[in-house]
């Protein structure tokens, strides 16, 4: 045995630490090829880095946290209405109550309970911005309240106009972009606000599963952080088992 040599080391921070290091510089290399090879421009690229590295810190220390502490949760059926067995008919759906500082994942083929529940919450009077791909799906719901809608897509822009829906604009699809696009509507709308987010699968699909929980996480966070709301939509078959007990984990009530 070679003097000095100790034989394999249990896990610790002293292991850790080089691990975490080496995962982050190849994400960020990644993450800036991807953008090379999206066809960024080197001023978007530099946005983009900027962006992140603003948020940094508070990112680190908030991701820190929840590996130690669970978001709070409450039985979900201590959260409904009170509704007599006898008066219920067969099938009748409970509403799902709406509780600020609270995130809400809706697992379904189709954004249908979560476009509701959007619904409620905007005729409760808190303003949303709502991430989709079809913009027109919620065209309805700019009456119940103050409703922003992001149309994401790859490579759009910001100053781009929806599809001739009122209050709808066209924002890139990275999570970093996205990142900005939320934090303008927060500093014009205030600080508690709710966020809606019907596409994950393709944010998954196009910039990768971790920037898209880091998105998601992020989301979480302010509403933690604000009172706010997050609504978050997704096929429940689009993902793994893994990965969906990964993003179910970040979520106070799943429907």
């Amino acid at each position: 045995m070679r003097a000095g040599w100790r034989g394999p080391s249990a896990p610790s921070e002293d292991n850790d630490y080089p691990k975490g290091f080496e995962d982050g510089v190849r994400n960020a290399l990644r993450e800036i090829l991807s953008y090379i090879v999206k066809g960024h421009s080197a001023n978007e690229i530099r946005l983009l880095a900027e962006t992140r590295l603003a948020h940094m810190e508070e990112e680190t220390m908030e991701r820190r946290k929840s590996l130690v502490v669970s978001p709070r949760r409450l039985p979900i059926d201590s959260l409904m209405p009170v509704v007599a067995q006898s008066n219920r008919s067969a099938g009748e759906k409970v509403a799902t109550p709406m509780m600020n500082g609270y995130s809400y994942l809706f697992q379904e083929k189709t954004p249908t309970q979560a476009r509701e529940f959007l619904g409620r919450v905007l005729e409760a009077g808190l303003p949303v911005v709502a991430m989709t791909r079809l913009p027109q799906e919620l065209s309805a719901l700019c009456s119940k309240g103050m409703l922003t809608v992001l149309r994401i897509d790859e490579g759009a822009t910001e100053d781009s106009k929806g599809e001739n829906s009122v209050g709808v604009r066209s924002v890139d699809a990275n999570p970093s972009f996205l990142t900005g696009a939320v934090t303008r509507f927060q500093e014009k709308m205030g600080p508690r606000v709710g966020a809606y987010l019907d596409a994950f699968d393709y944010l998954e699909s196009e910039y990768g599963y971790e920037n898209a929980i880091r998105f998601v996480h992020w989301l979480n966070t302010l509403a933690q952080k604000q009172s706010g709301v997050l609504i978050v939509s997704t096929d429940p078959e689009g993902l793994d088992n893994r990965k969906m007990v990964q993003l179910r984990s970040d979520f106070n009530i799943k429907r």
